[in-house]
């Protein structure tokens, strides 16, 4: 009985209404790829703890956003590894070692179809790569501020950076 119960309040709370998409966005690619999933949860997590920047890894995002409402039980399946944001303070050198890291295995040969979940899905950063001779190569990093304007990473300032503790701690290397 004390089952039954619980399964109510948990359908109560996990079909409560948390906000709406205008168009549906698909996950199926963002362990290799920028993905409209990954620039919400990104957002969302930069957004959260008011940071310059955010990056989350596309293997912690599991799911597809339909049109329409988008239910607290969306997300928790979106996201189901309850991984805790993170926020710290980074040099822009550690930053770009995180970024080239991100990128690093999709020159290899198996990078389509056995994908690791280490590419990064960015908000306040902007990248742009390009694979050549077998190795990706970053060609450019900028950080992207509130007000749209972009400025080159800087390996030598600081960056407020929000992640989940996954990757703060180590995860995807």
């Amino acid at each position: 009985e004390r089952l039954f119960k619980l399964k109510a309040e948990m359908r109560t709370l996990l079909g409560e209404t948390i906000g709406h998409l205008n168009s549906s966005l698909q996950a199926f690619h963002c362990r290799v790829a920028e993905c409209g999933v990954g620039n919400l949860v990104a957002d969302g997590v930069r957004w959260a703890a008011s940071t310059d920047v955010a990056i989350i890894n596309g293997g912690s995002i599991r799911a597809n956003f339909a049109e329409g409402p988008v239910e607290r039980g969306h997300v928790l399946q979106a996201l189901p590894f309850l991984n805790e944001v993170q926020k710290f303070t980074v040099s822009g050198q550690t930053l770009e070692a995180a970024l080239r890291h991100g990128l690093a295995n999709l020159a290899e040969a198996d990078a389509i179809s056995a994908p690791d979940g280490r590419f990064l899905q960015l908000s306040g950063l902007r990248v742009e790569w390009r694979i050549d001779e077998g190795a990706v190569t970053m060609l450019r990093a900028e950080v992207i501020a509130d007000d749209g304007t972009r400025s080159a990473l800087q390996p030598s300032a600081t960056y407020s950076l929000a992640t989940g503790a996954y990757l703060a701690n180590g995860g995807d290397g």
